[in-house]
């Protein structure tokens, strides 16, 4: 994946779509996916969202 994200074609694609790939270890990731799901319920919870 590491590879893939450092060539040339893929890195101008995720450029032109406003983000900037990155490579991080599996646990780094890990660690964002649980922080973001904390933070959005959080969110979710205070606006009072429920499923329709």
């Amino acid at each position: 994946m590491g590879e893939m994200l450092g060539t040339a074609e893929v890195r101008k694609l995720h450029f032109e779509l406003g983000e900037g790939p990155v490579h991080a270890p599996p646990e780094d990731f890990g660690k964002l996916i649980r922080d973001d799901y904390e933070r959005m319920g959080k969110l979710v919870v205070l606006s009072g969202v429920r499923p329709e």
